[in-house]
């Protein structure tokens, strides 16, 4: 894998408190009423965006993946959230082939009906866990997923 790009870290939680809440967190980030408010927000974001409006993320994101990742043939984006990450590049015609991983059903269930074409796919999967051998993808991508997870054991290894 030639790059990774991440939005943030985390030190390893240790006290059975900081464990709690981090299965509260994963716990959260399955609820599907959780899903259906970030859809809501992210896709009036994607609205604007296509009415040619300046959406600073999508801004940021179309200008990091021209520099790391347009012209590569696949990209693996762990913790899509519900697809508008997918949505924006397809539209921009980068990086050949979309694969979006996240936690929740209902987040993955949402971006396979937002995003729909032979150029994304999408599947539930935990990002501590991911189902791929070492340097299956040019190009990783978190930028919805980090700051979500309490809990990274493995994470930064599991991306390797």
């Amino acid at each position: 894998m030639r790059e990774v790009i991440v939005s943030g870290g985390h030190d390893e939680l240790v006290t059975p408190e900081q464990i709690e809440h981090a299965r509260s967190l994963d716990r959260a980030w399955t609820a599907t009423e959780i899903a259906r408010a970030q859809a809501e927000l992210a896709y009036a974001e994607v609205e604007r965006w296509r009415r040619g409006d300046d959406v600073a993320p999508f801004r940021a994101y179309v200008e990091l993946m021209k520099k790391h990742a347009w012209n590569e043939t696949s990209l693996l984006d762990v913790g899509m959230g519900c697809g508008y990450y997918a949505l924006v590049l397809v539209a921009r015609g980068g990086a050949g082939m979309y694969f979006g991983l996240d936690f929740s059903d209902e987040m993955v269930r949402i971006a396979r009906e937002r995003v729909q074409g032979p150029a994304a796919t999408f599947q539930v999967c935990d990002a501590r866990a991911l189902p791929f051998g070492d340097e299956a993808f040019p190009v990783v991508v978190s930028g919805s997923c980090i700051e979500s997870i309490a809990t990274p054991f493995g994470w930064q290894k599991a991306l390797r």
